[in-house]
């Protein structure tokens, strides 16, 4: 899905670009390459909501993404044939901004809307989270294996913690279609949409397969849109794909953009840097996934990186028929792994029906579960199951922190790849000469937080 996802970022980045040369204060160089503080404004403009940092604090990921941008041209990658052909189609995309009559092209949008309502009012939208493995268009028998195995691996993370979704979709889908606000299902794959409608709120599908490549989503909401606003974009692309935009176009504008008294060197710039960081970051992704001896040792190096502020209880609460039935499972579930209790269970009720009994794994905070806060931790109370009257809990309590890495799978992968690519930064910090002016730098806490 990452072709869809890049579209939607530089979407975002062209809505920023400006027509004028870029002028006013320095605030760094790289390799002696001037970089102006009013572009670093715009983006910490369109991130400071999001990421909810100061300037000083974004400031770093900027200078990366820059470097990123640096290396890739070093390296010549704005010859390849995936940067020419997208920097080709989304500099016509700005060209076209440019030369639409903005208030034209809303007369004949509303006109459209007025009398097609039914046909943009009824316009289904989700909200969504991705995890997701491009595939080449042919890939190997290898590939598609390997990606598969990797997708399994990350679906058995998120069944025994869920919660690990967005963690793993930043990891993996480099934020695709993750906290994008509401998506019209019209411009997702079909094999997404058929996922999508088979979930229900907060759920997540197994792994499947779109020309694109694999995925795991999460459905967050699903709507129905209806005012004028909200239908907008999709008028204007029906605006667009059927009448041309003879109709819309701002013919001073086009004159000025024919004659080439448009400079549009920095707009071209900063498309062409989003476009090459994307280059190096799938150039220079770790496409492997750590094995356990690699995040066991990440894990133990950084273990005062987990500590938790409240204690966990770690294991397992199982709901059974009486406290005879309760002494047996423990004795059967004590001599097992965690993740085996389920199915022991499972096939213990099938044999012996006075063994039956529901069981639940994971990792617990305290406060978040009354089964565990009364049986682990000695706090609250709660209402036996009418079908199973007895509970027990069985495992550990955690005070200080996880033990293993597995207790926090998702943060040590995301952690691991994180150092991974910080890495290959330092190296770049070598290469590069980065010159950074901090008194300019200071302006931006009024201008950035505006």
């Amino acid at each position: 899905m990452k072709g869809k996802s890049l579209s939607v970022f530089c979407g975002i980045l062209l809505s920023c670009l400006v027509l004028k040369a870029e002028t006013g204060k320095v605030l760094l160089r790289i390799n002696g390459q001037e970089v102006f503080v009013s572009e670093f404004e715009r983006y910490y403009r369109r991130a400071a909501a999001a990421v909810r940092m100061t300037p000083e604090e974004y400031f770093p990921v900027f200078v990366a993404f820059k470097l990123k941008a640096a290396d890739a041209r070093r390296l010549r990658m704005d010859t390849l044939p995936w940067f020419k052909d997208r920097y080709r189609r989304l500099r016509a995309e700005l060209s076209e901004r440019i030369l639409v009559d903005g208030q034209v092209m809303e007369t004949v949008c509303r006109s459209i809307y007025r009398n097609q309502t039914k046909r943009f009012s009824a316009t289904e939208e989700v909200k969504m989270e991705e995890i997701a493995v491009r595939l080449p268009q042919r890939a190997t028998r290898a590939e598609i294996e390997h990606c598969r195995r990797m997708m399994d691996s990350l679906y058995t993370v998120l069944r025994h913690e869920a919660s690990s979704f967005s963690v793993l979709a930043k990891k993996y889908s480099a934020g695709q279609k993750n906290h994008l606000g509401w998506l019209p299902l019209r411009i997702l794959p079909d094999e997404t949409v058929a996922q999508l409608r088979s979930l229900k709120k907060g759920s997540f599908s197994k792994p499947f397969f779109s020309p694109l490549g694999m995925h795991i989503v999460r459905l967050d909401d699903w709507r129905e849109k209806g005012s004028f606003e909200e239908a907008y974009p999709l008028v204007r692309q029906y605006v667009e794909r059927e009448l041309g935009r003879y109709s819309v176009v701002d013919s001073v504008m086009q004159g000025r953009w024919m004659s080439g008294c448009l400079d549009e060197t920095p707009a071209l710039r900063q498309l062409s840097d989003g476009l090459l960081a994307v280059c190096w970051e799938k150039a220079n992704q770790v496409s492997v996934v750590p094995s356990s001896s690699e995040l066991q040792a990440f894990f133990r190096s950084h273990k005062d990186d987990y500590a938790w502020e409240f204690p966990h209880f770690k294991g397992g609460i199982v709901h059974c028929l009486s406290k005879k039935a309760a002494s047996k499972l423990k004795k059967r579930l004590k001599k097992l792994p965690v993740s085996a209790w389920e199915e022991e269970v499972r096939k213990l009720s099938a044999e012996k029906p006075e063994l039956r009994a529901r069981v639940e794994t994971g990792l617990y905070q305290i406060g978040k579960n009354k089964y565990v806060d009364k049986l682990a931790f000695k706090c609250g109370g709660f209402t036996p199951l009418p079908d199973y009257p007895y509970t027990f809990v069985l495992g550990k309590r955690l005070k200080k922190g996880p033990e293993e890495y597995e207790d926090v799978k998702a943060e040590v992968m995301y952690d691991f790849f994180r150092q991974e690519e910080s890495r290959k930064l330092a190296v770049l910090q070598r290469v590069f000469t980065v010159e950074t002016d901090e008194s300019v730098l200071k302006t931006v806490n009024c201008i950035g937080n505006n």
